[in-house]
């Protein structure tokens, strides 16, 4: 395994968003340095375990098979060439199933639950104007339930807009699940109000709200610099690319038993796994990775500038290489808590354990923030107007 490969990089990137199944394809056992060799697949496997029980990963969730893609070696039916490979056990609650196949292996992941019982959330992806229909928004359900004649809100807009009907390609729809691309016609609210990032959601049961600041869980990857306060990050979440800045490191931990090894930090740097606080720039609209797995985790994009010559026989010799910035992954997290823009001047404290909000009127004193805070304990939620 090479260390200069991204085989590290995309294990780490699927374990701090929360992937618990993993497929792992030794691919390229046709090669002529390979010859579909059993010892060679051996060797892979036992690096990539060895790294995965190093970052504490579930090693019952982790399947691996060797495959050729180009000759079609044990994807759809067991190869001749590699008869030494016996499968992969996979446990299930039921029973243990062999699988020797690629597409079986598929046929076991555990899909994941639809979170129909959220309200909804539905991050905007396109809007467009369609002459003599009107206002027409593209984007995916993430949780909850999408209706006809719907009341639906796209904070920070004062604006309820009614959903007049539902389409899936070309398929009319008087209800979209989650995980469902839905186009959706909406009155009332002009193209031009609207952008990608957005977020749908239901005014009659938990409505969006606009995201002040939040606490995060974040693991530097290829950042060949230092995070500190006062730096500002663009991160995606979701459909949204927003620019954020720190405002406190509260601590660095050990993501092998899940613990604080150092309190407020001055820094963090590749490798490292830290509980951030950051403050949006922008207007953005964030939860919690437990409530929201899907709005709630993000990634950071770094670029990297390098000089690329086209392979073209017309390119002169002495043709002056520009520079090509090319973007990569420096970091992913996940959003633990949060604040939001509470109406009537009011502020909230979320619970980071259950979640629970409760709101406090004008004039009482808040909660004091403890003295250490941990991602375990709720943080106090202010509006932006005492803010």
């Amino acid at each position: 395994m090479s260390e200069n490969g991204q085989i590290r990089q995309q294990i780490l990137f699927v374990y701090i968003l929360g992937a618990k199944q993993m497929i792992i394809a030794v691919n390229k056992m046709d090669a002529d340095n390979v010859c579909y060799s059993k010892n060679r697949f051996n060797q892979i496997q036992s690096e990539v375990f060895t790294y995965l029980k190093q970052i504490g990963y579930p090693l019952k969730n982790i399947m691996f098979i060797p495959i050729s893609a180009w000759d079609g070696d044990n994807l759809v039916t067991a190869s001749n060439k590699m008869v030494w490979y016996t499968g992969s056990i996979i446990e299930r609650q039921e029973n243990s199933i062999i699988c020797k196949t690629f597409l079986e292996i598929l046929n076991t992941i555990v899909q994941c639950q639809k979170l129909i019982d959220k309200p909804l959330r539905l991050p905007l992806q396109d809007v467009y104007k369609v002459r003599g229909i009107g206002t027409i928004v593209i984007g995916r359900v993430e949780t909850g339930v999408l209706k006809t004649n719907m009341s639906v809100s796209f904070p920070p807009l004062n604006i309820t807009a009614t959903v007049q009907s539902v389409k899936k390609h070309y398929e009319t729809l008087t209800e979209a699940f989650p995980g469902t691309i839905v186009a959706f016609n909406i009155n009332n609210i002009h193209t031009k109000e609207l952008r990608r990032g957005l977020v749908c959601s239901d005014i009659q049961n938990d409505p969006f709200r606009e995201t002040t600041s939040f606490i995060v869980q974040i693991f530097m990857l290829n950042n060949s610099g230092q995070l500190r306060q006062g730096d500002r990050l663009i991160i995606c979440c979701h459909t949204a690319r927003v620019t954020c800045q720190i405002i406190e490191l509260i601590d660095k931990i050990d993501h092998q038993i899940n613990e604080a090894i150092q309190m407020y930090p001055q820094w963090i740097k590749s490798g490292d796994l830290s509980t951030v606080k950051m403050i949006p720039l922008e207007s953005v609209y964030f939860e919690k990775f437990d409530d929201y797995p899907s709005l709630g985790n993000f990634i950071h994009k770094g670029s990297i500038e390098s000089a690329v010559r086209k392979k073209h026989s017309s390119i002169p010799a002495n043709f002056e290489l520009k520079p090509v910035t090319a973007r990569h992954i420096e970091a992913c997290g996940t959003i633990h808590d949060y604040k939001i823009a509470v109406p009537d001047n009011k502020f909230a404290k979320i619970s980071f354990v259950t979640g629970a909000m409760e709101v406090h009127p004008p004039g009482q004193d808040r909660p004091q923030h403890p003295p250490e805070p941990t991602i375990s304990v709720g943080d106090e939620l202010t509006s932006t107007a005492d803010e």
